[in-house]
């Protein structure tokens, strides 16, 4: 078979020569083949350069691989070279397809292999290699399918439509335009004037939108282009609004823009931040509001710009082109229209509505205000006022004004007839300018209202100024040209107004004036016309009628009168009429039938133009009353003076007695008949006192109206008394024809005067003696006979009780609403007993201070006795004890504590001798012990008795030593002592005295060292701790507790307690499981006296006492406690500088070497003195034993026996050991001298502490062993 790669020619010309028909055959078709070729090679160069010429990319789709052949016009379209997108498959057409297009794309084709089209056709967007999108229509057909009809192969081609949308999106933003140019031209006719702010507002937000911008806004200028306003904005989401913010601006922060727009000049900059240098502030402006491009439309009105239509993007940058701002313009100069629009009908209306309202007006004052706020409200000035021409004196005066401070008011509130102003306003043309300018005002306070643009238009009527609008501005510089002419139209047309509204006012007054004459009358008028009918009446006819004023109008006169009296009341009005009557008495009749007596005049007049009658009816109810009220009130008087308590006379001028009362007849001693018949006043009183009453009565007859004279009275039976007569004339017009008065009896009167006269003495007593009461250390007072104070003389009285005296007299229980309550009893029945034996008393109670202070008063009262001899209050002295008072107490609580000190003393001597006289009987009792303990042989079974007996001499002997501790009196020496050994001491002595309840537990330390102190003394301050501790247990169960140990204190605690040094301490700590502490008593814990139990169960002194020893010993006391939780005492007490340590001696023991010395023995004990004998024979030595110390003295002064040493106690009958000691050392004075006593107290021993030819001391009852120990110490050195 021939090679695929064989041409037909190669082929042919290896074929068998048989086979020429064959080939022949072959080449014909070979030949057909060829010319198709050339046919279909021209044809395709014919579609090539078609699809060249189209400018068409073709693709070639294999379905089944997903390969894509493409051409290169294809490639080039998007900006590549085939070669460069090699290789090609369906995902690099999907890959340079625009996502949002890519899926419509899809759906179309999936569409077309579904049989649904006939072809496949989309337009789309395909990514162009510089990175913008390239806008494709991309078309296709599928021209292959497999037998089951799925599609295997699909064709098409890619045409770059760019350009072709381009102008289509340009046509289609052109129409938008024009629609909506016809939109808002539409929008924009016949709006109502309320309209067309929202419409602008609407408009503003459909351009924005349509040119893709965030915000959208309309500035007008004013103020002579000088301010500008933000009257309208439109906000995208998210784009915060500012129109609240841009009010009032000064146009000159924007002067580069503004100066474009006054030029008619768009001003437009796609990036804010590139505007020119001279434009700085609006770019700084501008950044500030995050503005990145901007676009101003000028809003032009009569060839002059008024403001500007501004777009903002905020969110990016918007390039707006010259068909957008040429349509923008088109836009503002129908929005300028609107606007100008809207203020020419805003003038009109305000026009027609002032005209209606004026038309409406009530008063001159209401049309003049109208005025003004129409002019202020067109000018959109914020004050002004109207002034109105004086027709009198043609000064100008101002009549109504709005927002001018008064003292502008003050300073302009007229001009005169001649001044500058008055002038020219009479001149009749408008002026404006600025105030300072225009007009000059040489005063001050006018000046200071700083007001600017000013303008004054005369208001004319026939040519004649009667009046002119101010109208001015706070901040307008320039008076706004468009409101000029609107003023001075209004001004045109108010003048008639005015005059009209002035005439009305003048009219009005006086209507109104007559009117108000008419209803202040309080007579009942009426106007009547020829018919008998009323016409008009007053407010009064009304009130007393009880009718409304159209009720009575239209009624006959005579209907206001009863039926029953009609005739009468005609009658009556007709005789007035023809001048032969002068009243009508008729009574008026009211709407509830009330008869109303009236007086009634009729004169005849004009009103209106016609007849009619004035009526005048005069209510004469209350004189009607009066002369009823007089008759009863005579009537009165008369029943009133017979109840008088005093005489009452009446008398006619020759002082005869006309009336007299009932009190007259008694006091006088007279009857009534008596009394009228003919008797004189001159016969009522003595002698001398006529004088006085003709005195009297002459005055009286002058005119005088009241007149009083003191006379002695005269009774029938001759006896006198003292009165004071008041008496006036009585007067039948101005004539006197009698005279009335009142006798006084001044009896009791005279008795209070000189009551009166002794109490002011006792005043200027005791002023006098001011001085002295205050040094009087109390205070001074007096109280009535009920026991209240009637004043406090002394500046002490506030000092002593915090109240001032007249705080005291207004309580309510007086001085005794301070005193104590459980003396309050005490005190009443002391003033009672008092009051009754009318004798002086010294009281003493407590009284509360003010301040809650109690204090003790001793209060010294006197009884005050009255002329009759009885009680009728007290003079007394109130005395501040409470000091005294207190040191009496402390006194008692003093002695008291002396007299146990004095008992303790007492007991101590007794204790003293008790123990001296018991040590006396043990020393043999214990000798003997000693001596058989050392005789008797282990064997015996004796020897464990008398060591029995020893054992309990010596608890004795311990016993014994603690009764002396209390007992002992010494000054304070300082030894090195172990604290662990008093502890245990105060253990033993307090273990009997404190209850089973209470459990003792121990933590003594016995490494800690000695101390430098008093044994007895510390000693009582453990006592005291202890004793403390289970007093505040009681007898309840609890745990006292004793810690000693030895410590140097911390850097906190010695901060904390000062006193404390960084040493060594011994630290004893008292608990005790009380009742505990509260912080108060913690407070006071250590002072003297203080105690916190029962009386007469404590001194209060025990803790003050161990706080002093503490001190004096160099050491600190700290206390801790809560209530509840039991407290702890703290004790600091320095260790010794030097250690000394006890010795103790042995015991002497059987078989010791016998001592060979002479020595007497002194005891005025027989028992001892034998004991002693006995056992120092024993030993060996040789002794001289007696109870007489002067035998002893005896046998040392022969000198015929040689004496080693002498033994000797401390008290004796005869003389002390001490004497004896002292005797014996004139005759050998190096003879040893030992001393033995068994007192614990004595002053003897006290003494032998410091003399030094004392060997040796020893107590009672003294161990044998220690005894010999110091025999040996002394004489062996």
């Amino acid at each position: 078979m021939p090679s695929s790669n064989q041409t037909p020619d190669e082929q042919t010309s290896r074929t068998e020569p048989g086979n020429n028909t064959e080939l022949a055959a072959a080449n014909q078709e070979l030949d057909t083949l060829r010319a198709e070729n050339a046919i279909l090679r021209e044809n395709a160069l014919r579609l090539d350069m078609v699809i060249d010429s189209t400018g068409a990319g073709y693709w070639d789709w294999n379905m089944e691989t997903g390969e894509v052949a493409m051409n290169e016009q294809w490639a080039r379209l998007i900006g590549y070279t085939l070669e460069e997108l090699m290789p090609t498959t369906l995902d690099t057409w999907q890959q340079h397809c625009h996502p949002d297009d890519l899926q419509k794309a899809m759906v179309l084709i999936q569409e077309h292999s579904d049989g649904k089209t006939d072809h496949y056709e989309c337009e789309l967007r395909m990514r162009h290699r510089d990175g913008s999108w390239i806008w494709m229509l991309d078309k296709g057909k599928i021209t292959e399918r497999d037998d089951k009809g799925h599609p295997k192969r699909m064709v098409g081609s890619h045409l770059d439509i760019s350009q072709k949308k381009k102008s289509d999106s340009i046509l289609h933003k052109r129409i938008e335009f024009e629609h909506l140019i016809a939109t808002i031209s539409n929008r924009l006719i016949n709006l109502a004037l309320e309209e067309i702010n929202p419409v602008i507002d609407d408009i503003l937000g459909i351009v924005a939108q349509h040119v893709h911008a965030d915000r959208c806004y309309i500035f007008q200028f004013f103020d002579n282009n000088s301010k500008m306003n933000n009257t309208h904005e439109w906000c995208a989401e998210g784009v915060n609004p500012e129109i609240e913010n841009l009010q009032e601006l000064p146009t000159s922060v924007f002067s580069w823009w503004v100066e474009k727009i006054e030029d008619r000049e768009v001003v437009y900059c796609r990036d804010v931040s590139t505007l020119p240098e001279e434009a700085s502030a609006e770019r700084e402006i501008l950044e500030a509001q995050d503005i990145k491009s901007v676009l101003m439309i000028p809003l032009m009105a009569e060839s002059k710009a008024f403001g500007f239509i501004g777009l903002d993007a905020v969110k990016e940058y918007m390039e707006w082109d010259p068909d957008t701002i040429g349509l923008l313009k088109l836009i503002g100069g129908i929005i300028s229209n609107a606007l100008a629009r809207q203020k020419a009908e805003k003038l009109l209306e305000t026009e027609l509505n002032l005209a209606l309202q004026l038309s409406a007006s009530q008063s001159l004052q209401e049309t003049l205000n109208l005025c003004l706020d129409t002019a202020l409200d067109i000018s959109g000035m914020d004050c002004g006022g109207i002034y109105m021409v004086d027709p009198k004196d043609h000064s100008l005066q101002l009549t109504v004004h709005k927002g001018l401070s008064e003292r502008f008011l003050d300073a302009t509130c007229s001009y005169p007839a001649g001044s500058r102003q008055q002038q020219l306003v009479l001149e009749g043309k408008p002026i404006y300018g600025q105030f300072q300018a225009s007009i000059t005002h040489k005063n001050e306070q006018a000046r200071d209202e700083a007001l600017k643009a000013i303008g004054v238009i005369p208001v004319l009527n026939k040519g004649r100024a009667i009046a002119c609008m101010n109208i001015a501005s706070h901040t307008i510089e320039h008076f706004p040209a468009a409101s000029k002419k609107a003023l001075e139209t209004i001004a045109s047309h108010i003048g008639a107004a005015l005059l009209q509204a002035t005439h009305e006012e003048e009219i009005t007054e006086t209507k109104n004036n007559l009117e108000t004459l008419f209803n202040t009358i309080d007579d009942y008028l009426f106007i009547v016309n020829s018919d008998g009918n009323v016409i008009h009446s007053n407010r009064a006819t009304s009130e007393a009628l009880e009718m409304s004023y159209d009720e009575i109008t239209g009624h006959h006169v005579l209907d206001f009168h009863p039926e029953n009296q009609h005739a009468t009341a005609h009658q009556n009005i007709t005789a007035m009429l023809e001048g032969t009557g002068d009243l009508c008495m008729v009574p008026l009749q009211t709407k509830s039938g009330k008869l109303v007596p009236v007086e009634t005049k009729i004169t005849r007049g004009i009103w209106n133009k016609q007849p009619v009658l004035f009526g005048i009816s005069r209510d004469v109810t209350q004189r009607l009353k009066a002369e009823q009220a007089l008759r009863e009130s005579e009537k009165r008087f008369r029943d009133l003076t017979e109840l008088m308590p005093q005489p009452v006379f009446e008398c006619s001028t020759d002082n005869i007695v006309t009336y007299a009362n009932k009190t007259s007849y008694t006091l006088y001693g007279y009857s009534g008949s008596e009394m009228t018949a003919g008797l004189s006043m001159f016969d009522l009183c003595v002698p001398e006192s006529r004088p006085q009453l003709r005195e009297m009565h002459q005055r009286l007859l002058k005119g005088s109206s009241l007149e009083s004279r003191e006379i002695t009275a005269l009774t029938k039976s001759g006896d006198t008394f003292p009165a004071t007569v008041y008496a006036s004339a009585i007067l039948s017009g101005k004539n006197v024809i009698g005279f009335r008065g009142v006798v006084f009896d001044l009896t009791k009167h005279k008795e209070i005067e000189a009551a009166r006269r002794e109490s002011e003495l006792k005043m200027r007593i005791i002023q006098n003696y001011q001085n002295l009461l205050d040094n009087i250390p109390g205070t001074v007072y007096s109280t009535d006979s009920f026991q209240r104070f009637r004043f406090i003389l002394s500046s002490q009285a506030e000092e002593a009780t915090g109240y001032a005296p007249e705080e005291i007299t207004g309580m309510p229980e007086d001085w005794a609403s301070i005193i104590h309550m459980d003396d309050r009893e005490e005190y009443q029945r002391a003033c009672q007993a008092m009051e009754s034996n009318l004798l002086p008393t010294v009281l003493t109670y407590r009284i509360f201070s003010r301040n809650g202070s109690c204090k003790w008063i001793e209060d010294r009262r006197s009884p005050i006795i009255d002329a009759t001899g009885d009680y009728a209050g007290s003079d007394g002295i109130l005395l501040d004890i409470t000091d005294r008072v207190q040191t009496e107490k402390e006194k008692n609580e003093l002695e008291s504590q002396l007299r146990q000190a004095q008992r303790l003393e007492t007991i101590g001597t007794l204790a003293g001798g008790i123990a001296h006289d018991f040590n006396n009987i043990l020393t043999p009792i214990l000798g003997y012990a000693e001596l058989l303990e050392q005789l008797l042989e282990p064997e015996t079974g004796l020897l464990e008795y008398v060591r029995e007996i020893s054992t309990a001499s010596v608890r004795a002997k311990h016993l014994i030593g603690q009764i002396m501790t209390f007992s002992r009196i010494e000054e304070s020496k300082h030894t090195s002592i172990n604290p662990a050994t008093i502890i245990d001491e105060v253990l033993k002595l307090l273990r009997p005295s404190i209850p089973a309840t209470i459990s003792i537990i121990t933590a003594i330390d016995r490494k800690t060292r000695n101390i430098d102190a008093d044994a007895s003394q510390i000693h009582q301050v453990i006592v005291n701790l202890c004793t403390n501790a289970y007093q505040a247990m009681g007898a309840n169960s609890g745990t006292l507790q004793l810690y000693l140990r030895e410590e140097e204190p911390s850097k906190s605690l010695r901060e904390k307690h000062p006193d404390l040094e960084a040493r060594p301490y011994a630290i004893l700590e008292v608990h005790d499981t009380g009742m505990g502490m509260n912080k108060e008593t913690l407070e006071r814990i250590f002072e003297p006296f203080f105690s916190t139990k029962p009386v007469n169960k404590g001194t209060g002194l025990g803790l003050s006492v161990v706080h002093g020893i503490i001190k004096q010993h160099g050491g600190v006391i700290s206390v801790a406690s809560k209530p509840g939780k039991g407290s702890v005492f703290t004790v600091y007490l320095p260790i010794s500088v030097g250690e000394v340590h006890e010795e103790t001696p042995q015991a002497l023991q059987p078989g010791t070497t016998t001592m060979h010395a002479s020595l007497i023995f002194v005891d005025d004990e027989e028992a001892t003195v034998k004991m002693m004998k006995t056992m120092l024979e024993n030993k060996g030595f040789t002794v001289y034993a007696t109870t007489s110390p002067k035998e002893a003295l005896e046998i040392v002064r022969q000198g015929s026996k040689p004496i080693d040493l002498v033994i000797t106690d401390l008290t004796m009958p005869e003389m002390t050991g001490i004497t004896l000691a002292t005797q014996l050392h004139q005759f050998n004075p190096s003879l040893p001298v030992v001393l033995i006593t068994g007192h614990g107290n004595d002053e003897a021993l006290v003494q032998s502490l410091d003399y030094k030819e004392i060997a040796r001391i020893l107590r009672k009852p003294v161990s044998f062993a220690i005894l010999v120990q110091e025999i040996q110490q002394i004489l062996e050195p």
